[in-house]
């Protein structure tokens, strides 16, 4: 049985009202079945970004580099060409190509493809660095089908290529990464694949990339990603993996700075199930190299070990989020330029998202995890840089359906809109208040419609849009169960959004019914406010006794009525009360329930 203790037609100060509030979108989109509460959850957005903790926003501008043209997800971010723009480098399983993407206009509206190679069977990972020391950027890829590592030297303009093979046995190669490892001022390669058993890097051992000596770090484990970074202070490169067979994380000791000793250091072990991605930066600035790690499959979950005290030693591990389904990718980077160091991820399967946790404290155990994109289908890897040259990190990202797009983070979409999860009340409500809170900077508007319905399966037109909290009388229709609000953002600048925090709608239960195994009991009107009586109509479905009890404010019985009542419609009068607030009680049979009215002059 329901019992609801509740007025009608009464100021909100006055009533004691139902009403549901949202606070927290993060959930993200869910199902049209109706459900009694709000919670998390949505029904549908379009280019809405939620965070959590909960508010809603519009979603950062986004620009596709090249739509789905084959299967594929490498990419990475460089100024291949020298004219100071940023590019975009991918490649193509499907036509075997490794492609860079020209940022014609610099500000990343406009591209135009180059391919660089066409028989790159299955390139699963991309790369640029200047490696033979010409003052050009070159390429270099990862050939999974081919077991190769190799890499293209820029003619200069990035129109004409040659292909270097560094080397053609590395079993299912998946990484590439290029960095100074011996110290020597060249630029060396190493990478990794899962059916090799080593850590392996390439010597470039006179600086033009076409002579190559190669190093083991470690021969016992099975690798999926690299990066490498100072990880002890010591100024020597060290390397950082993630190994799928003992399902680790490492970090390996450049010992001497040659390159050619190591000592490996795994991590703590209480971390993941299929780690899938690793990166290294300074999260709480202490000055120290941390390191950032994401759980495939079971876990979901993104993290970061803290270095304690800057040795590599002693690590603590912190979570960031542990419901980001499928992480695939991380990266880490000072997205808003406000000093500390933010996370960005990619997830596939279920989740197809991009999203950025932005480190709002600095101590890097405080995010707020804002969505990029919460339908980027099968994301795979992510990077950064300014791709419109305005002073801001932009996050682009890759889908293994080869589609490359990039968004500005910093600036907003236009327009969006949310359609709440379908509410239902549990009664015959009498509607009260639509409210909410936003904050609207000068040229962002916010406003809502709403609907009621007696059935979920007979939608009913969207009211006209509601620009400031209000009284939903005259604007719902009464006694219809169900309930759903939209709420629509806008701005004419770019570079601000409205924000909403909560939304709450208010009503009251008239018409409530409540059984019992004699029978049920409807409240059908209750005249509110009155002058001097209230008359309460009822609907009895069989004949059943009834009690009524009005209370005053000080709690004492000033009125009471009792009787049987065959089926049907009645009406019970409190005639001769005084102004003021007060309560009828009504009891059925084992069904009890209370409603509050006020008598006026």
């Amino acid at each position: 049985m329901r019992v609801a203790l509740v007025s009608l037609m009464l100021p909100l100060s006055l009533a004691l009202a139902d009403f549901e509030t949202q606070t927290d979108w993060s959930g993200g989109p869910h199902f049209w079945e109706p459900q009694s509460y709000w919670a998390s959850d949505f029904y549908v957005d379009t280019d809405v970004s939620w965070r959590s903790p909960g508010i809603i926003e519009l979603d950062p501008v986004e620009q596709t580099v090249c739509p789905a043209v084959g299967f594929g997800n490498p990419i990475h971010i460089e100024d291949i060409n020298g004219d100071g723009a940023l590019d975009v480098l991918g490649g193509s399983n499907t036509y075997d190509e490794v492609v860079w993407w020209e940022n014609v206009d610099g500000v990343g509206i406009s591209w135009q493809k180059h391919v660089v190679n066409n028989q790159c069977s299955k390139l699963r990972s991309i790369y640029s660095a200047d490696v033979n020391g010409d003052g050009f950027m070159d390429i270099l890829g990862a050939s999974n089908g081919d077991d190769e590592l190799l890499w293209w030297e820029n003619g200069g303009d990035g129109t004409t290529w040659q292909e270097h093979l560094v080397v053609s046995d590395f079993s299912d190669a998946v990484f590439v990464f290029a960095a100074d490892i011996d110290g020597d001022g060249d630029v060396d390669i190493f990478g990794s694949a899962t059916m090799e058993t080593e850590l392996t890097w390439w010597e470039n051992t006179d600086g033009s990339g076409t002579n190559w000596a190669e190093h083991v770090v470690d021969s016992s484990l099975y690798g999926v990603a690299v990066y490498v970074e100072d990880i002890n202070g010591d100024g020597f490169m060290d390397i950082v993996g993630v190994e799928v067979g003992p399902k680790k994380f490492t970090w390996w000791e450049n010992v001497d700075g040659t390159a050619t000793s190591w000592i490996e250091h795994p991590l703590p072990e209480s971390f993941s199930n299929s780690p899938s991605s690793v990166h290294a930066k300074d999260i709480n600035g202490d000055g120290f190299m941390d390191i950032i790690g994401s759980d495939w499959a079971v876990g979901d979950d993104v993290f970061w070990w803290e270095n304690l005290d800057g040795s590599g030693e002693a690590w603590t591990k912190h979570y960031v989020d542990n419901d980001f389904s499928a992480a695939r990718y991380i990266r880490a980077a000072d997205i808003d330029l406000d000093g500390y160091i933010d996370i960005f991820g990619a997830a596939s399967s279920a989740s197809d998202q991009v999203v950025l946790w932005t480190n709002s404290d600095g101590s890097g155990t405080e995010w707020i995890k804002s969505y990029v994109d919460d339908s980027f289908g099968s994301a795979g890897m992510v990077c950064s840089g300014d791709i419109n040259g305005d002073g801001y990190l932009d996050i682009a990202g890759s889908q293994y359906s080869g589609k490359i797009a990039w968004w500005d983070v910093q600036h907003y979409i236009p327009t969006a809109g949310l359609e709440s999860i379908l509410l239902d009340t549990q009664c015959h409500p009498v509607w009260g208040n639509l409210e909410w809170d936003a904050i609207t900077p000068a040229g962002t508007t916010i406003s809502l419609q709403v609907r009621s319905m007696d059935s979920p399966d007979t939608p009913t037109a969207w009211s006209d849009s509601l620009w400031e909290p209000c009284s939903l009388q005259g604007i719902l229709n009464d006694g219809s169960r169900f309930v759903q609000y939209r709420v629509n953002l806008c701005t004419i600048d770019a570079e601000v959004s409205p924000v909403v925090n909560d939304i709450s709608i208010y009503w009251n239960n008239s018409g409530i019914q409540a059984s019992s195994p004699s029978g049920s009991f409807v409240l059908g009107s209750l005249e509110n406010p009155s002058r001097y009586f209230a008359t309460i109509g009822f609907v009895l479905e069989e004949s059943t006794p009834v009690d009524f009890y009005v209370y005053d404010l000080m709690g004492r019985v000033v009125r009471t009525e009792s009787f049987v009542k065959e089926a049907g419609y009645g009406e019970v009068i409190f005639s001769d009360l005084t102004p003021g607030l007060y309560l009828v009680h009504i009891s059925s049979n084992s069904l009890e329930f209370s409603h509050s009215f006020v008598i006026i002059e």
